[in-house]
């Protein structure tokens, strides 16, 4: 038997926490005012227009929610009465409403009129409704123009409010990069604090972050790592287009999400199927040969709204300001609803992506900076370029939840994906004579011919139980993890004379990929197996109305290898990791928190003298902050003080420089402040600022308190947009970085700069369709810089020069 209630907790949950369906707006009616106001609700679902009535308006509505599933309005413009302008949204659709003397607005459909409630009668009880005092209202929605968003479920994988989360969690809304034409993870979080690019924005696989200090993990051809709907991946191409959004919790995740970097991680929450119809056609385009075209569609298959489907597709052909550079992607992807209850929801997804890229050269350092030489010059053999990697991928998930009761729910999830990748790489220089420009390029003409498979599962168990009058939400939670990767690998060296500052290119001729197949010489096969299962559980206790406990704490068992298949080395760890924290509300818009997380982070697969598998890295994180919400939940804000220790990185064994010892420790410890959300009515913003002071601790290398590669002591960051009119849109941002490490030895620096960006969108209204043409110009001021490094004296990656993107886009 469920425990009732309590009132100021039903209060304070606000979004978190449903008595039943229904959309909720914002404050109390005056009862019977006539007075004008101003209204502009473009063509969209009843739902969303009745939240933007709301929002405008001032009023009130209580109503079933089903009530407006499947309807659509022809949008208001223009001054009304508040009675007028619902009489207007409300045409044609069947559903009436009444005005109680206290001012209260209930909804009808026709046929079933709403009870009028007298104010000196005995009180009638309308059914239950959701209530969500903030006016955030789902982030699926397409037509949602908020920048905050008010709970994150990565962080906790329950629904918990921003202000109750202990520990720092961002999420990059689909307003956020629709305004921005975001195309890969690390553009995404250009104005997030911490966070700076890996990998990201120069292949497909464009994941590849540090955060906080610590790699995403596994660079290269692979992206690195990030997780797809709670599953972790690698290498598998993340179309913008297909997502809701992007979360990114910062600091150690493994209480929840077993092997992670300490960093932090990034969730990619793809789009599912809505109970409203939405079609999008938007075409994209932009200098340097760029062309995104995207469809998104959506709605119910059957009257009663039981089945519901989506699809969307997006084909990106891009060229680059780095000459022989050219990355292609396309990437279909269907997906199911079915609700047999209203407790129960299946989801089925499916993803086919086929893509081709290059993966470009960096430039060297000559003394302390990258080489004085044009920034688009490919370092290596240009003739023997092309399309040199390739990926076919398919993806297939299932999630399944369901609700026992108000307290109690469940939910299972699955995914499959299967990979073929084959390439040529021949990007390698060998050696560099800094004063005459001459360097050995290695000629590595080498074919992986990886078979990649993951299989992923996990079961969520949530439930609220009153333990003496104290609230719990508990998590019960397991998870299996098995990835593989496995193939036949060809190479053959060609070392060649070339000069940085006078290239000469077309030494090598290109071979067809059947030509290196015959050509090169065969190696063993390569064999990479990864899985763990982990049980882990948490408890989020509300002690008192301000006093809010989480406690965590999983157990991984996990296996390894890495190499030869006939060497069958399994490294095997098992590993407890807890999480405490603890957040103190004194008032509704303020919050306190502290929190200490451990991780168990990447195996080590470098080689011992002793030939003794190494030990996985491990870290800790210790964090302080508060926490801020104004504008009922329209504009948050976090400040953020942190240390994070990661241990068992790999070093030079001092007895045998030919191998490893896994004795190295770093540290990342700072200050992250962060804004989002709207101001004042039409006015967005995005603001951070990151100190972040990392070290090298414990090393045999000769690097011990050198600074980490590529992150910046100071950044800082602006973004805001405004609606200038209705229809109108215009927007501008700043990001300011100062000078980062550009290898651990830190050996050469990349030079600090600031990027200015800029947009505007025009929008028309035609019935219920609308069509926005938009333009954003990146990179205004046209600033030659650096975006990152690989980690070492060849690995200076260019950022884009002045890069302008447009783009038409048809919602109906």
């Amino acid at each position: 038997m469920s425990q009732p209630s309590r009132p100021w907790k039903d209060r304070r949950r606000k979004s978190c926490r449903t008595l039943a369906v229904g959309l909720p707006l914002l404050s109390a009616i005056t009862a019977g005012a006539a007075e004008n106001i101003r209204f502009d609700i473009p063509p969209q679902p009843l739902k969303s227009a009745l939240l933007a009535f709301g929002k405008q308006s001032g009023r009130q509505l209580l109503y079933h929610s089903e009530m407006t599933e499947g309807l659509k309005t022809g949008g208001l413009k223009g001054e009304y009465p508040p009675e007028k302008a619902l009489d207007r949204l409300l045409a044609g659709t069947a559903l009436t409403y009444s005005v109680t003397p206290s001012g209260t607005v209930t909804l009808a459909r026709a046929d079933k009129p709403a009870i009028l409630v007298d104010s000196q009668a005995d009180p009638v009880y309308l059914p239950m409704v959701s209530v969500q005092a903030s006016g955030i209202d789902d982030p699926s929605d397409p037509y949602n123009d908020n920048y905050a968003a008010p709970t994150a479920t990565t962080a906790t994988k329950t629904e918990t409010p921003f202000l109750e989360t202990p520990g720092t969690v961002n999420v990059v809304t689909r307003k956020q990069l629709v305004d921005r034409q975001v195309f890969d993870v690390a553009e995404a979080f250009k104005y997030t604090a911490g966070v700076n690019p890996g990998v990201g924005g120069r292949t497909p696989f464009d994941a590849g972050l540090y955060l906080r200090g610590f790699s995403t993990g596994e660079f290269g051809a692979l992206g690195g790592f990030y997780y797809r709907d709670g599953f972790r991946m690698s290498g598998i191409p993340l179309p913008i287009a297909n997502l809701d959004r992007l979360e990114l919790i910062k600091g150690p995740a493994s209480v929840l999400y077993g092997r992670a970097e300490p960093g932090g991680l990034v969730n990619a929450i793809y789009k599912r199927p809505l109970d409203t119809p939405y079609y999008m056609l938007e075409q994209q385009f932009g200098n340097y040969d760029l062309y995104r075209t995207s469809v998104d569609a959506t709605g119910p298959i059957t009257d009663d709204g039981t089945l519901l489907y989506r699809f969307n597709l997006q084909n990106v052909e891009q060229g680059s300001f780095r000459d022989y550079l050219e990355n292609n992607l396309l990437s279909i992807a269907p997906s199911l609803t079915w609700k047999p209850s209203e407790d129960t929801r299946i989801d089925v997804q499916f993803e086919y992506s086929d893509t081709g890229w290059n993966y470009p050269t960096a430039i060297p350092a000559v003394g302390n900076r990258p080489a004085n030489i044009p920034l688009k010059r490919f370092i290596g053999d240009g003739a023997a370029s092309g399309t040199d990697w390739e990926a076919e991928t398919y993806v297939a998930s299932v999630d399944l939840k369901h609700r026992f009761n108000e307290d109690w729910s469940l939910r299972w999830t699955a995914l499959y994906a299967n990979q073929k990748l084959i390439g040529i790489d021949h990007t390698n220089i060998g050696g560099l004579d800094e004063a005459t420009g001459d360097a050995t390029y290695a000629f590595n003409l080498a074919e992986p011919n990886d078979h990649r498979r993951w299989w992923f599962t996990s079961l969520n168990v949530v439930g609220n139980v009153d333990i003496y009058g104290i609230r719990n939400k508990f998590l019960f939670g397991f998870d299996y993890n098995n990835d593989k990767f496995e193939g036949p690998y060809y190479w053959r060296d060609v070392d060649l004379a070339f000069n940085i500052y006078n290239p000469v290119y077309g030494q090598v001729k290109h071979l067809s990929r059947r030509q290196v197949l015959a050509d090169l010489t065969p190696a063993d096969d390569y064999v990479q197996i990864n899985r763990w299962y982990g049980l882990y559980i948490q408890d989020q206790i509300d002690l008192t109305e301000q006093l809010h406990l989480t406690l965590g704490g999983r157990y991984d068992d996990t296996e390894y290898y890495n190499g030869n298949p006939a060497e069958e080395k399994i490294n095997h760890v098992g590993r407890l990791s807890p999480r405490y924290g603890i957040v103190y509300q004194p008032l509704p818009w303020l919050s306190a928190y502290f929190q200490y997380m451990e991780s168990l982070g990447a195996n080590n697969g470098g080689r011992s003298a002793t030939g003794k598998v190494f030990e996985p890295q491990t870290a800790e994180q210790y964090e302080v902050g508060f926490k801020t919400e104004f504008f009922d939940g329209r504009l948050t804000s976090s400040l953020a003080f942190f240390r994070l220790e990661k241990q068992n990185l790999l070093t030079t064994d001092p007895t045998n420089p030919a191998f490893k010892v896994n004795i190295g420790e770093a540290r990342s410890q700072g200050i992250e402040f962060e804004i989002v959300g709207r101001v004042i009515e039409g006015l967005n913003l995005i603001g951070s600022y990151a100190l972040t002071d990392t070290r090298i601790t414990k090393s045999y290398d000769g690097d011990r308190g050198n600074r980490l590669p590529n992150v910046p002591l100071h950044a800082g960051s602006l973004w805001m947009t405004y609606d200038v009119t209705d229809q109108f849109t215009v927007g501008a941002g700043v990001y300011v970085a100062r000078h980062r490490e550009g290898d651990a030895a830190n050996s050469y620096q990349l030079p600090g700069y600031a990027r200015l960006d800029m947009m505007a969108a025009y929008r028309w209204f035609i019935g219920p369709t609308r069509l926005t043409a938009q333009v954003n110009v990146n990179n205004v001021l046209d600033k030659e810089y650096f975006s990152h490094s690989t980690e070492s004296r060849f690995g200076a990656i260019p950022g884009q020069p002045l890069t302008v993107l447009g783009s038409l886009r048809f919602e109906y």
